[in-house]
């Protein structure tokens, strides 16, 4: 029984079909697909681009079907789709990054979520933070294990690789350089212990808006 558990846990996290386009900086360029390019018609119907898949998450219908929203709340539990997108894009995209580092980067989504929900300093809000950090790291270690035992992320690279081959053979592409950060740079500093912390890394966007300077620390 805990064995389907966990099966049926991973596979929550690539349920929800969910479709749109978005701009993304893929090799050092933004792209934009257009609307045109049917990627419904080759069958990817839960793309966001340059992911092949990007669909959240049911875990709440599969998991734990039959509780009422007051139990789930009672419990702790909220929704944590844009958790499940964080693990999706991760999973279905090009840039090599490993299995453990996007079950990594999954859980801590989720522990961002459940402080999100349940950030507040009164006891109630410290209880429910509690309890949904231990649910997140319920799920996070069963999709970890999941993810060892199983196929799903040779599977998920390879359908990332059918669905770039799709777009490129489909599609007509706009490419553009990333917008850098407004100029002049934060000259904030902080010191912590034995690390320093400056606003000064700049991270491009592809929307204007968007680029912006951020902490980077370093140990003396």
């Amino acid at each position: 029984m805990k064995r389907v558990l966990k099966i049926m846990l991973f596979f929550a996290v690539l349920i929800a079909p969910l479709f749109s386009f978005s701009n993304s900086s893929h090799s050092g360029q933004c792209i934009s697909v257009p609307r045109s390019c049917d990627t419904r018609g080759g069958g990817w119907t839960s793309s966001e681009f340059p992911h092949a898949v990007v669909d959240g998450c049911d875990y709440v219908e599969n998991i734990f079907q039959g509780l009422t929203g007051e139990l789930l709340h009672l419990l702790s539990i909220p929704d944590l789709t844009p958790a499940c997108n964080v693990h999706d894009r991760c999973y279905y995209s090009s840039y090599g990054e490993s299995a453990e580092t996007c079950n990594r980067r999954f859980y801590e989504a989720m522990l961002e979520v459940c402080a999100g929900k349940y950030g507040g300093l009164d006891l109630l809000s410290m209880g429910r933070l509690r309890l949904c950090n231990i649910w997140v790291a319920e799920i996070a270690e069963t999709v970890h294990s999941v993810a060892n035992n199983e196929p799903n992320f040779p599977r998920a690279r390879k359908s990332q690789e059918d669905y770039m081959k799709y777009i490129r053979e489909t599609c007509s592409f706009t490419t553009w350089s990333p917008f850098p950060c407004k100029t002049p740079a934060p000259t904030e500093c902080r010191q912590s212990g034995g690390e320093r912390c400056c606003r000064n890394k700049c991270v491009p966007s592809c929307t204007k808006s968007e680029s912006s300077w951020q902490w980077q620390c370093s140990r003396r």
